[in-house]
């Protein structure tokens, strides 16, 4: 059940952020949060897109060596 009321309401706010994330982590599907949150599912996607860390951190496991960065630098 959906605690808004369509409207006005046209963007996201860190509470609206804060719930994405605690469902993404417990595994709820795009769709299963806009109704929630009174959105379009393409809202959430693109949301979730828009910050994604991915961008920064392209495997979750990389880590940052010096040496390895100068060498890509220089190439």
């Amino acid at each position: 059940m959906s605690k808004y009321i369509p409207g006005n309401h046209k963007h996201l706010t860190a509470a609206d952020r804060l719930y994405i994330e605690r469902q993404l982590n417990a595994g709820s599907s795009f769709k299963d949060i806009a109704r929630y949150l009174c959105k379009d599912p393409s809202t959430i996607s693109k949301e979730i897109r828009a910050h994604r860390l991915s961008d920064f951190y392209p495997m979750l496991y990389d880590v940052y060596v010096p040496d390895s960065s100068g060498r890509r630098h220089h190439e």
